[in-house]
């Protein structure tokens, strides 16, 4: 008794407790004063008063905030449920947060906020819908994966925990083990009171708030007074035996508030001035108010008396205007529901305390999916008798609605056996309203409409997260969401004036997208609600009939849709039921939709899409409109509804009684009375036709999932609703061929686009297939006589066949062969693809569609993955299993260059198993189709074209009655009758599209004939109707070899088969032409045989032709050594590319020539950076880690190409070499962690030089017929298209050699370096000037013009003078140097084969660019010495060096030197040797203790040991002993070795320039000198490939020089020229780092090795478009230019998100820029784009050969070329000569045969 007394007691304790929170929350506006600029208050309070609440009026707060003091437990004791003031840190803010995480065995279903990262993996994640939040996402489950990081736009929610989203299990990086919270159990039972009142609070004020309701808002309208509008406000009173008193309307009050609400009629601009002027306020006012409108979904616009309101909102009624007038009390009870939303969705999410966040997620699920105790009493009904019966729609009454009833529907008796038939959809269905108790959910899902937009979000947001978390709560849920459906849409419709604002559109989405929920639904009873609940509100609001009597699904943007409120409402709906489809992974669909139940409806819904967008043939003139806009309308609409019919075709165990119960359903519904073209006479070209017929599709999908015999006797019995049936899919099949053709031109371009997507890969599966088995079904079905009948007629080719109508006069007109052409396509295919009788798993039908479309697709040539892949998505195949198919039939070629991709070629043992008339193929190319197939075939097979005949295949079916029946149609006299008549008109035209596909459908009935009744078999009516005749009459024509090869084979098998064939021949071309015919087939063997010895006896003489050819050519040349041929001369003589004239003495000739700006000079840097110690490293090749380049992966294989990458030098700032898997995932840390960009290292800017780097395209022109814009300095190459700023003078020479012997080799007399920098030679000059130039340029011994006037302006050089004269020589000759260096460098950039092939990789143009800046620099000074005298050059030359030279690498100095004095290159090779040595040892004795290096191969101790003697008396201050000394000497050895060699390299391509030999035009030979170092291997010591080039070069190699020094230094300085110059420089000034030359790769930044890192980088936060590659700095798109002045002029950028190169060159009269495929390939070898499928890493064959671009200078070609086009000039000539002078391209290949100096 007494435990009865405490129970009691507690429970009123309780209920007291509850009674208080009730009625401070019912009573925060009166505590406000019913003041609206009290707000700001309400939020601190509700959440103060609401955890005052939840910790037992603070007797529980120590367990939920273990940090409240005890003076904050004091106050709360005097709380006492008053309104308190801000406080600046309340006691419930003491919780200490944490890391977010979630509970295993539960869902994140954190919902996502804006700007917030996502991440979607294309492997792992079920579709594009499925994301994961920044806490979730584990880099460790993706790693090499295809992962997308990007910002959220906020809403929708984290699919983790819900393995329904993921195709393989993932490991949350934020999940713990659940928790239980620490809390007591009396705390538990109040936490569950507290969180009960709150959401029956938020039910109460919705059940009360009823201002929203378009009822009421009409009654309004009707009754314009103060007292029916207080009669209604006066509902807004919470009811007092559940609140108490106090919150009692007030009739009296004098502070109202018009509220203006976001509507559909509401637009912003145009009411803005009748707001303002009805309200009476200014028009800012009004506009902020309409922004708040717009943002938030409704706005208070002015407050004051209820009279004056009640004028305002009638004036506003006028204007179509929402506006209802609200109390203050009303309006402030909003802002509390909307905070204590607010403090649900903290308490339920909060990151302070993980187990109570699970406590109250799964007690807010709990109230919410229960009954309350007591249902809100529906405030409408108290109006009921004043609220007139008008406001009834439908049969359902407003007050039933907005209490959200439960709707339900049945089938109509006789609906389900087909025999029913009408013209609306809810003749087949009757609705049931009941009234129903309704969970906390439902009610508020129920009056969610009567809040405003804010409070909206945040219900939809805490239902989300409460429900969705837990998967039983989850399925609850979808249990009660799918009860309140059918209501839910009609509220939507009926009272929703902000549908696109409803909970129910992402409640929707979030339970419909889960496949699981999807399955319950299909396989529950719920699918007839929500089919009928969608179709009796489309029943009610579509009025739009098509043209053909449709009534159809309306559509965006068409003028028949209905209103936004009604057309979003519909759009909920069937966007509803096709997730219900698409997203469900049940096997057994067909299964259920077959049901009676479900049929039906089912077969309504889809009967809307019936003919949409039916159009009628045009025969006007011009299309007056291109409507591309409604096409994607109509593709947008159409496209959902066919995938719904393509995923019903799963089925398990699919019986045939259900099959034979649903045809007949389907066909009786399918035969609209209502439709005026049903089974119409009429010509598809005559009514209006569409290519989406679903039903059709539909059956067609049934019928294939069952044996023709066993559904054979019900088609015939229902022939004639078949037959309509037929006819709509045959319609739709010659619409397509028709609009093919072209006769329905007229219609525009939306018609041509629906045709190619009925027969391409997105409608084909559904649509054309199905309706083409129809047509096989038909065929088995329908007599062959009347099937034949059809097809003809229905092809509009009836008239012709009865002699109507010549084949001109038929409605294709001049298109008849075309039309025939399809005709003969679509039969031929008929009766040889079989394959829909034989798989009835639709699975199977897939495969083996998908195999056979893929392998026609490839057989039209090679494909890019990303063209296949589109093709194979369409059949629903994954990567993976596409990929698999795809490497069995085709070969993988990989991409060679900057800007191709890899493709796939079909693989050629394939090409004869490809029928060139097939279903698979595009019938429009089914010519070029024949052609490419027989080239192939005979390419592969090493035969001529005219030995090979295509065979037909027929692939036979698995059954017999298909086999032996299917062809009926083609054995019937009629038929045989059209191909006598086709080819009679094929014959006549010689049109080769009639003859082609006919002769192959011919060979096709023979080989069937024979299967099906033997090989002796002939069809009689061929020999009826003598088509052997034409036969032979075709094998007689001028045909192509195919056809002609085809008729013949043709013929021959009529004549084995029947003797009477033979007599018919004689009859027709007489008995001598006969036996002409079988004489020659007797006699082909030994014609045969004939021709094969003919063949060798051409090859024969071949071979004594080229011999004899060879003779003649030896002959001419000893001619050569005796006396000169002009004609061999000749040849040498470039010819101009604009007007094809070679060149003469007579005329400027030359080459386009520009000037770039690069800083490819590199000097070494500081032994702080990085690249100081990778300067010693092999170049790029050697020493660096290989990875797979997607882009050369053999996928026959599957072994990759292995290319090596640069070493990544963001791993040598820490020490060490990133694992390649952390490096794929650098990126993808923790979500929770601040997000960082990737820092790349990048080498010093101080110690880049800028040098000027001279470009030719090498296609030579007359100077007077280029076009060159002076102001712009702008003159494009006519050929490439490239553009330059001048034209770069040039000669012919004799070829023999381009300079004597005597300036290669030769011995001085010099010592001293500053005696070779003084001296200057002008009788060198003057010889050169006599072996660079022919001597047909010269007369008596002087130079003819106009050649004796050369220029400088080529060289940016203007009004030059003797002072400065040797400064623009010294320019000359650095262009010969840096041209020379830029490709030595780009050399190094291929590692192993650089070091090798250096020399014969030197580029022919570019030896002819610097053979024609030697003569103009010969020139130049051969005119200056005839200007000035020798003393003032000799001034000239010390005023030079006095301020020393431009350019401060040696080689350069050598070049100049080798022009200004009279030595040989090979004593100056020498002497810029030794100063080398000199300079690095400098460098290295005095800048560093020692060079750090290790990584070198091992040196003899002998070598050492001279080395370290030649330092010491060459530097006696740099001496040492032990160990420590001699591995400094080795290390100072190996790093003077590296820093030789760019030097050496340098002078071998100089010196091959100048002896090479010139063979013909853009051809050169090396001397025999270089051989030597084509034998270099990688096992070489660098000693030895040092030796190699000084023996080249034919100087003392460095350990000769060593060796000579270290014996006796004395000796060799005054015996040694090499000594004496070290010793000499060796006294000079200290040399420093940054003038020796950099020995390794120049290289642009190391990019990470995959996609997804540098989608990582978060650029949309950071504003950021571009990488600079050469310095590693982030820049948006305004910073590149100023960016591009201070790094590079020629700027290469890497776009972050969209994987492209971006070129940019900035020169000083001239930019341009270009974009460039990125480096990010698939391994398919395709850019990665969003679009392309597959995970992409970095291609570094891609990569580097950038890099030797910008390094030899060709990169500019890339960037200048197409970036200037006049139009009314495109060759870019002369126009002002006389255009009388024809001699200019009349022949291409001469332009670029000859069009090439170099």
């Amino acid at each position: 008794m007494s435990g009865q007394i405490v129970s009691d007691s507690h429970n009123d304790e309780i209920e007291s407790f509850k009674q208080r929170f009730r009625a401070f929350l019912a009573l925060i506006p009166k505590k406000l004063g019913y003041r609206q600029d009290n707000v700001r208050k309400i939020k601190l309070n509700v959440f103060k008063a609401c955890f005052f609440a939840l910790t037992g009026e603070g007797k529980y707060a120590r367990e939920l905030f273990e940090k409240v003091s005890d003076e904050e437990l004091e106050a709360m004791r005097d709380y006492n449920w008053d309104l308190t003031q801000i406080e600046p840190r309340p006691f419930y803010s003491h919780g200490e947060l944490r890391q977010f995480s979630h509970a295993k065995g539960q869902a994140c279903a954190r919902i996502l906020h804006e700007n917030e990262y996502l991440y979607r993996c294309e492997e792992c994640f079920y579709d594009e819908s499925c994301v994961l939040c920044e806490y979730c996402f584990n880099p460790s489950d993706h790693k090499g994966h295809g992962v997308m990081k990007y910002s959220s736009q906020g809403g929708g929610m984290c699919d983790c925990g819900d393995d329904s989203a993921f195709l393989v299990k993932l490991h949350c990086k934020c999940l713990q083990d659940p928790v239980e919270a620490k809390v007591s159990p009396e705390f538990r039972e109040h936490i569950s009171h507290i969180l009960e009142v709150a959401l029956d609070f938020i039910i109460d004020v919705g059940n009360a708030s009823v201002l929203k309701l378009p009822a009421i808002d009409r009654f309004l309208q009707n009754n314009p007074s103060v007292e029916a509008t207080k009669s209604v406000l006066s509902l807004s009173t919470l009811p007092s035996d559940k609140y108490g008193k106090g919150d009692e309307f007030d009739p009296n009050s004098d502070d109202w508030l018009l509220v203006l609400w976001n509507t559909e009629s509401f637009h912003l601009g145009a009411d803005l001035s009748a707001v303002a002027s009805a309200a009476n306020i200014k028009i800012d006012v009004a506009r902020t108010a309409a922004n708040e409108v717009g943002t938030n979904g409704s706005a208070i616009i002015t407050s004051g008396k209820m009279q004056e309101l009640i004028k305002i909102k009638t004036e506003l009624d006028k204007e179509d205007c929402i506006t209802t007038i609200h109390s203050v009390k009303d309006y402030l009870r909003e802002n509390v529901v909307s905070s204590l939303l607010t403090w649900l969705q903290d308490v339920s999410c909060n990151d302070w305390n993980f187990g109570f966040k699970i406590l109250t997620k799964n007690i807010l699920a709990h109230h919410l999916l229960h009954i309350p105790e007591v249902q809100p009493e529906n405030a409408v009904f108290q109006l009921h008798d004043t609220i007139s019966s008008s406001s009834f729609h439908d049969g359902i009454p407003d007050h039933l609605l907005y209490q959200g009833a439960l709707m339900g529907y049945t089938i109509k008796e006789g609906a389900e056996s087909g025999l029913f038939n009408a013209k609306s959809h809810d003749n087949y269905f009757k609705m049931e309203i009941k009234r129903a108790s309704l969970t906390r959910i439902q009610l508020l899902l129920t009056h969610e409409l009567r809040f405003p937009r804010c409070i909206r979000s945040k219900l939809d947001k805490l239902i989300i997260q409460s429900l969705m978390h837990d998967n039983n709560f989850k399925d609850e849920f979808s249990v009660q969401f799918l009860d309140i459906f059918p209501g839910l849409l009609f509220l939507l419709v009926l009272a929703d004036r902000e549908v696109e604002d409803s909970c129910m559109q992402s409640i929707s989405i979030q339970v419909f997208m889960c496949p699981p929920t999807n399955n319950q639904v299909v396989n529950g009873s719920q699918l007839p609600n929500i089919f009928c609940s969608v179709l009796h509100l489309l029943s009610n609001y579509i009025t739009y009939k098509n043209e053909s009597g449709f009534y159809n699904f309306p559509m965006d943007e068409a003028a028949s849709r209905p209103d936004e409120q009604t057309y979003n409402t519909l759009k909920i709906g069937k966007e509803t039921i096709y997730r219900i489809f698409s997203k469900n992974d049940a096997e057994n669909l067909l299964n259920v939709v077959l049901r009676p139940e479900n049929l039906v409806c089912f077969l309504m819904f889809i009967s809307l899409g019936q003919e949409m967008g039916c159009e009628k043939r045009e025969t006007e003139e011009h299309v007056e409109l291109e409507r591309v806009n409604e096409f994607q309308t109509l593709l947008k609409a159409c496209i959902p509804l066919l995938n719904m019919i393509k995923d019903t075709s799963k089925s398990l165990d699919l019986r045939i009684e259900d099959i034979k119960r649903a045809v007949p359903i389907i066909l009786d519904l399918t035969q609209r009375k209502d439709n005026i073209y049903w089974c119409s006479t009429k010509a598809v070209t005559e009514k209006p036709a569409s290519f989406m017929d679903p039903m059709c599709y539909f059956l067609g999908i049934v019928l294939r999932h069952a044996q023709i015999e066993e559904t054979l006797s019900l088609l015939r019995e229902k022939q004639s609703e078949f037959s309509g049936v037929f006819d709509y899919s045959l319609q739709s099949i010659v619409l397509a061929a028709q609009v093919k053709i072209g006769i329905w031109v007229r219609n525009g371009i939306m018609l041509s686009c629906l045709a190619s997507t009925y027969t391409g890969k997105i409608m084909a599966t559904v649509a054309y297939y199905n309706d083409f088995h129809l047509m096989q079904i038909a065929a088995l079905t329908m007599k062959p006589e009347d099937f034949l009948s059809r097809i003809i007629k229905r092809w509009e080719l009836d008239s012709w066949i009865s002699d109507e109508v010549s084949h001109n006069d038929t409605v294709y007109k001049e298109k008849f062969a075309f039309a025939c052409e399809q005709f003969i396509i679509f039969i031929y295919n008929i009766m040889v693809e079989r394959f829909f009788f034989d798989y009835h798993d639709m699975k199977a039908q897939q495969s083996y569609q998908r195999t056979k479309s893929l392998i026609y697709l490839l057989a039209e040539g090679p494909q890019p993955f990303s063209a296949l892949w589109k093709h194979g998505e369409s059949h629903g195949m994954t990567v993976d299993e596409f990929t698999s198919v795809l490497n069995q039939h085709a070969d993988y070629s990989a991409p060679q260059g900057l800007t191709d991709s890899g493709v796939y070629r079909l693989k050629p043992q394939l090409y004869e198993t490809v029928d060139p008339i097939s279903l698979f193929l595009d019938s429009g190319s089914s010519q070029s189709t024949f052609m490419l197939l027989v080239e192939t075939i005979a390419k592969n097979k090493k035969k001529k074209v005219s030995q090979i005949c295509l065979q037909p295949r027929i692939n036979p079916s698995k059954s017999e009655f298909v086999n032996r029946n299917l062809g009926n149609f083609l054995r019937v006299r009629e038929f045989a009758k059209f191909t006598y008549r086709l080819l009679q008109v094929g014959l006549n035209e010689k049109d080769e599209s009639i003859l082609s596909p006919l002769l192959h459908l011919l060979h096709a009935i023979l080989l069937d004939d024979e299967k099906v009744f033997g090989k002796e078999y002939f069809n009689q009516y061929f020999l009826e109707y003598p088509i052997c005749n034409l036969l032979l009459s075709i094998v007689d024509a001028l045909v192509s070899p195919s056809i002609g090869s085809k008729a013949e084979l043709i013929l021959e098998i009529f004549i084995e088969k029947d003797d009477n064939v033979i007599q018919s021949l004689t009859l027709c071309f007489g008995e001598m032409h006969i036996k002409n015919f079988t004489e020659k087939k007797r006699s082909s063997s030994e014609k045969k045989r004939k021709r094969s010895k003919d063949a060798a006896e051409a090859r024969k003489a071949k071979i004594l032709s080229k011999f004899a050819k060879q003779r003649q050519t030896f002959m001419k040349q000893n001619e050569i050594e005796t006396e000169p041929n002009q004609s061999e001369e000749a040849k040498f003589k470039a010819s101009c590319v604009a007007c094809g004239e070679p060149e003469s003495v007579g005329k400027k000739f030359g080459v386009p020539f520009a000037l770039t700006n690069s800083s490819i000079s590199w000097s070494l840097p500081h032994p702080n950076s990085p690249f100081f110690a990778f300067a010693f490293e092999d170049y790029w090749s050697d020493v660096n880690k290989k990875s797979q380049d997607p882009a050369t992966t053999d996928k026959s294989t599957g072994s990759p190409h292995l290319h090596e990458c640069g070493q990544d030098l963001r791993s040598i700032d820490t020490g060490g070499t990133e694992n390649t898997e952390d490096t794929e995932n650098a990126s993808m840390e923790s979500g929770a962690k601040e997000e960082t960009l990737l820092e790349f290292l990048h080498f010093p800017q101080k110690n880049k030089k800028t040098v000027v780097l001279p470009f030719t395209c090498s296609h030579t022109i007359h100077e007077d017929c280029c076009t060159n814009d002076n102001q712009s300095q702008k003159f494009v190459c006519p050929l490439c298209d490239q553009q330059f700023s001048r034209i770069l003078p040039t000669f012919y020479y004799l070829t023999e050699s381009f300079l004597p012997l005597q300036w290669i080799c030769g011995d001085t007399n010099k010592s001293k370096y500053s005696e070779f920098v003084s001296e200057l030679s002008l009788a060198k000059n003057d010889a050169m000037l006599a072996t660079v130039l022919h001597p047909d340029y010269f007369e008596h011994g002087k130079l003819k013009d106009p050649v004796s006037e050369p220029t400088f302006d080529p060289f940016r050089i203007r009004n030059p003078d003797v002072y400065s004269l040797f400064d623009d020589l010294r320019s000359i000759s650095d262009l010969v140097a840096n041209l020379i260096r830029s490709h030595e460098m780009a050399s190094r950039v291929d590692g192993v084969d650089g070091m090798s092939s250096f020399v014969e990789s030197f580029p022919s143009s570019a030896i002819t660019l610097a053979r024609s800046l030697i003569q103009s620099r010969v020139l130049l000074f051969d005119a200056s010495v005839k200007k000035y005298s020798k003393m003032k050059l000799e001034e000239s030359l010390m005023k030079h060096y006095s301020f020393g030279p431009a350019s401060s690498t040696v080689f350069c100095d050598i070049v100049s030197l080798f022009f200004q004095t009279n030595e040989s290159l090979q004593t100056l090779f020498r002497v810029g040797f030794a100063k080398v040595i000199s300079d690095v040892l400098k460098t290295f004795l005095n800048d560093y203790d020692s060079l750090g290096l290790s990584n070198f191969p091992n040196i003899s101790e002998e070598l050492i040991d001279k080395f370290s003697e030649f330092e010491a008396q060459l530097f006696p201050e740099f001496t040492g002993d032990g160990f420590a000394f001699q591995e400094e000497s080795k290390s100072f050895y190996y790093g003077l070795q590296k820093c030789v060699l760019p030097y050496l390299r340098h002078c071998v391509l100089f010196k091959h320039i100048l002896t090479c030999k010139q063979t013909e035009i853009n051809d050169y030979c090396a001397l025999d000198d270089f051989d030597s170092i084509q034998d270099y291997e990688e096992d070489w010591l660098i000693s030895d490939y040092i030796s190699c080039l000084c023996s080249a070069l034919k100087i003392p190699s460095l350990d000769q020089i060593i060796e000579c020094c270290a014996i006796d230094m004395e000796k060799a300085q005054r015996t040694e020229l090499e000594g004496n110059i070290i010793v000499s420089l060796s006294e000079e000034n200290v040399k420093s780092s940054e003038d020796i030359e950099y020995p390794n790769v120049q290289k642009l930044i190391d990019l990470p090795l995959t996609y997804a890192e540098t989608r990582g980088i978060d650029q949309y936060a950071y504003c950021l478009t571009f990488l600079c590659l050469h310095c590693g700095e982030y820049l948006s798109a305004e910073q590149s230019p100023m960016h591009q002045k201070n790094c590079a002029l020629m700027s290469i950028y890497y776009a972050l998100r969209q994987n492209y190169f971006y070129l940019s060159f900035n020169g000083s009269k001239r930019s341009f820029d270009k974009q460039l495929p990125g480096p990010y390939l698939t391994e398919h070898g395709e850019v990665k784009l969003d679009t392309v499928p597959g995970v992409a890493l970095l291609s570094k064959m891609r990569y580097k050969y950038l890099n030797k671009i910008w390094l030899n200078n060709e990169l500019f070609g890339y960037i200048s070329r197409s970036n200037y086009h006049d139009p009314s000039n495109p060759l870019g000539l002369n126009m002002s000569e006389s255009e009388d002078e024809d001699d200019g391209f009349d022949d291409e290949s001469l332009i670029w045969s000859q069009g090439f100096r170099g």
